[in-house]
């Protein structure tokens, strides 16, 4: 994600992020498996703490579906990224 587009809010409003999003196939759980979602939201629990709320926000949203992540939640994870990189020197 090192040339990814800038975001300026830590979640969007798109985001409709639920239970229905997990994937329910084997193929689907098989491909996510291969992201690394829980090290990317790992990665960003100590920047939760010590940062401002709406990044918790964020976070906490995206660390409910762990167990079983879809698409959308990745990209949410994304998202969060690229806020993340946007406000590096704030």
């Amino acid at each position: 994600m090192g040339n990814c587009k800038l975001a300026f809010s830590p979640f969007a409003t798109h985001f409709k992020l639920s239970s229905e999003c997990c994937p329910q196939w084997k193929e689907d759980i098989e491909k996510m498996s291969n992201v690394l979602y829980s090290s990317a939201i790992g990665s960003r629990m100590y920047t939760m703490e010590c940062t401002s709320i709406d990044l918790s926000y964020a976070i906490i949203m995206v660390n409910r579906f762990m167990h079983n992540p879809g698409k959308d939640h990745w990209e949410a994870v994304k998202w969060i990224h690229r806020h993340m990189k946007g406000t590096i020197n704030k």
